[in-house]
């Protein structure tokens, strides 16, 4: 199977799209997540680093939890699968990739 480059979604929009999904208070970002991308496509070039599921109470609060998760395990991209509502709460399946080369 052949990978394509990744499809990358500006932190900014990403935080506007979440900000109008939901509203309240959600989980602060790591100065490290700034650094993360949501990414919908992994390439050859990235590594897996882990499978994340984040929950929240809100789906502004479960990505949240996700980048700061990938941000802490070392990786530069998130590689979003699904967002789902469960319950009353949001739980967002995806994984931690590293794929950034060191210059």
């Amino acid at each position: 199977m052949s990978l394509t480059k990744p499809n990358r979604i500006p932190a900014a929009f990403t935080a506007l799209f979440f900000a109008a999904l939901t509203a309240g208070c959600t989980t602060q970002l790591t100065d490290k997540r700034a650094q993360v991308d949501l990414i919908t496509t992994a390439t050859d070039g990235c590594s897996v680093i882990n499978h994340i599921i984040a929950r929240g109470s809100s789906s502004t609060d479960a990505l949240n939890i996700a980048f700061n998760q990938t941000a802490s395990q070392g990786g530069d991209s998130f590689c979003l699968a699904s967002i789902n509502e469960v319950d009353s709460s949001y739980e967002i399946d995806g994984t931690s990739l590293k794929c950034r080369q060191k210059k």
